[in-house]
């Protein structure tokens, strides 16, 4: 079983990097469960679980000579595949702090080298039914809407070119992670073997119902504190909670098309709340109007930064209820806390924390846990939220006790009273 104190010391130094390490990121748990219930002889010898730990085990070896950085995340993992539509490798999406977007890509196969190639300065260039020259994600692409196949470093595409030989060798290309195959140090695919047996009898031991609990974004406060801190020694210090029924807050899902709309439809399940005789889609249908009007050459519906109360100001005044008052703070956790106390949901603003990045999440209810662990004393401050992703509820923590950054990046809160 994991060591919850090195954890927690390692998370403060790694930050977002170490829940890969740690095996935590939604990719990496459904991997993660069905690794723990397989026979590790029949498992394929490197799963999308082992390209994870592999590539945060690149990514740690980095940070010294500055490729990456401290606060590096792995954001994303995207199977490879061959003419023959068997996974041959894995694209592991990387974000540094500085907003620098990279890629490291784990071979499926311990007969080549593990690391065929990685940049910690750009993503994957895709080419295929798109325009060349575009940078994009490859993330972009699901794999029930198009596979992106691969025919060797720095080449891949949607399109699967019968012509194209199985990758079989990987040649002397520049990019190529050489360091595996010096004369000084051969490649071993035995010692590889064992690191991914390793890894694989790893996550065997560790029992479904834990993998998931230390997870972003947050199913279960009670599950989380277990998990980062250990043991039962904590209480549950204080709450309130604005829907205890679930009843007044609307469970939503932001449409498919309605992209960055996060805003919006935090606004309208704010406005339902006070207004439940409304329909709730009317009132987005009439956000999003409102939209159209101040941003009309906008191609999505991002409420620029520094304009969100005045949206909601602007919604708010179409329906003619000026004696509600609005405004933002950036003391989230606080004006958060002191608005839901006074009965009045909001919308937290998140950068980057907690499982999020540049979204918006309906606010209703706070609890408050005192934990003890070790030789700390803190408190763990957690938002219930609706966060547009999931009708199940999502909780955001906010470390605000004495010597530890907030789990939440820059953040603030939208109100309104």
């Amino acid at each position: 079983m994991r060591n919850n104190n090195m954890l927690k010391s390692a998370f403060r130094r790694f930050g977002c990097m170490m829940l890969v390490l740690a095996m935590l990121m939604p990719h990496a748990i459904q991997a993660y469960v069905s690794d723990s219930e397989m026979n590790i002889e029949n498992a394929p010898e490197i799963s999308e679980t082992v390209a994870i730990v592999l590539a945060a085990m690149h990514l740690a070896g980095c940070i010294e000579n500055g490729d990456w950085d401290a606060e590096t995340s792995i954001v994303n993992v995207t199977p490879l595949y061959n003419i023959d539509d068997q996974i041959t490798a894995y694209c592991v999406d990387t974000e540094s702090s500085n907003g620098e977007c990279g890629y490291i890509v784990v071979s499926a196969d311990t007969e080549k080298p593990l690391i065929i190639e990685y940049s910690p300065e750009t993503a994957m260039y895709v080419e295929g039914e798109v325009d060349e020259e575009v940078l994009y994600s490859v993330s972009s692409l699901s794999e029930e809407e198009k596979r992106v196949y691969y025919y060797g470093p720095l080449s891949y595409s949607t399109i699967k070119n019968e012509n194209c030989e199985n990758v079989a060798t990987y040649g002397d290309d520049g990019n190529f992670d050489s360091a595996n195959d010096t004369d000084e140090e051969k490649y071993d695919p035995a010692m590889a073997k064992e690191l991914v047996l390793n890894i694989q009898s790893t996550a065997a031991q560790i029992p479904a119902n834990i993998a998931g609990s230390g997870a972003l974004p947050i199913d279960n406060p009670v599950e989380y504190i277990k998990f980062w801190y250990g043991g039962d020694d904590y209480k549950n210090y204080d709450y309130h909670n604005l829907d205890r029924n679930n009843e007044w807050i609307e469970p939503y899902i932001i449409a498919k098309e309605d992209t960055n709309a996060c805003v919006l439809y935090a606004t309208a399940t704010i406005i339902h709340y006070w207004r439940p005789e409304w329909d709730y889609f009317n009132i987005v249908y009439r956000c999003k109007r409102i939209y159209r009007e101040i941003w009309p050459a906008s191609k999505d519906f991002e409420v620029p930064m520094g304009y969100h109360w005045r949206f909601v100001r602007a919604v708010l005044d179409t329906y003619d209820l000026t004696h509600w008052n609005t405004g933002s703070d950036l003391s989230a956790w606080s004006r958060g806390k002191s608005e839901i106390s006074n009965g009045n949901p909001c919308i937290l603003c998140i950068a980057n924390g907690g499982g999020y990045k540049n979204h918006a999440v309906t606010a209703y209810a706070w609890t408050v846990f005192h934990v003890y662990s070790g030789t700390e004393n803190l408190y763990l401050g957690f938002f219930k939220v609706q966060d547009g992703y999931n009708t199940k509820s999502k909780y955001v923590c906010s470390n605000f006790h004495l010597g530890d950054d907030s789990v939440i990046g820059a953040s603030f809160v939208v109100y309104i009273s």
